[in-house]
């Protein structure tokens, strides 16, 4: 029997915007700021750069708190800089039209490049039925807001589902709980999410699409 939800938490990069190549990319940029911070090429690398919980995966590298916040907004800032260059999941975002539950995206991403990015699809926040964008310009980390999220829009954990590319997430959304859906598309593989034990997981665009379609289509 599936399980019903009656709102759809959205990661956005990895999940609606294809960024990985760009991520890479920037976080190679801040080496000369950062020369610890292994250089990047691919999933595996960024696994072991983006590690379990975000704000804590850098310590190994002797960035300390100060070092990872400043870490994390110049490359935040970067990504803002790059974000005409940034393409969403075009064959995602089209699904997720036909999927009538209300939308959150909650992200490490400013909120520009957030609506920028999907207008890409040619398609507008209110057909996404996305009732929020809660980005890097909101306080709070990622189980602030989705907690806050939660209850300004009176849902349950049961109600609220997750979708997410990184580790991290999962973590965060276990601390809460929340159900999840991994996708491995992304930023880290469908092999090291699921060693994690996410309660869903998707490999592919398609297989997610085969997920949205499965639980939540409205034709």
């Amino acid at each position: 029997m599936k399980k019903l939800f009656n709102v759809l938490l959205l990661d956005f990069d990895g999940v609606l915007s294809d960024s990985l190549s760009i991520c890479m990319n920037e976080i190679n940029n801040l080496n000369s700021l950062f020369p610890n911070i292994p250089l990047v090429s691919s999933k595996e690398d960024m696994e072991l750069v983006y590690s379990v919980k975000l704000k804590e995966s850098l310590v190994r590298f002797g960035l300390d708190q100060d070092d990872t916040k400043k870490f994390y907004t110049l490359h935040a800032s970067a990504m803002q800089r790059r974000m005409h260059e940034i393409e969403p999941f075009y064959d995602v975002i089209n699904a997720l039209k036909k999927v009538q539950i209300p939308k959150i995206i909650i992200t490490s991403s400013y909120n520009a490049p957030v609506m920028s990015i999907i207008e890409k699809a040619n398609v507008g926040l209110d057909e996404l039925n996305v009732i929020e964008v809660l980005g890097k310009d909101c306080r709070g980390t990622k189980i602030d807001k989705i907690n806050s999220a939660l209850r300004r829009y009176n849902y349950t954990n049961e109600q609220a589902l997750y979708v997410e590319d990184l580790v991290s997430d999962i973590v965060y959304c276990k601390e809460i709980p929340i159900s999840i859906c991994s996708v491995g598309y992304g930023y880290h593989s469908t092999k090291y999410l699921s060693t994690f034990s996410p309660e869903y997981i998707c490999s592919t665009e398609s297989d997610f699409i085969q997920f949205l379609e499965k639980h939540f289509f409205t034709i």
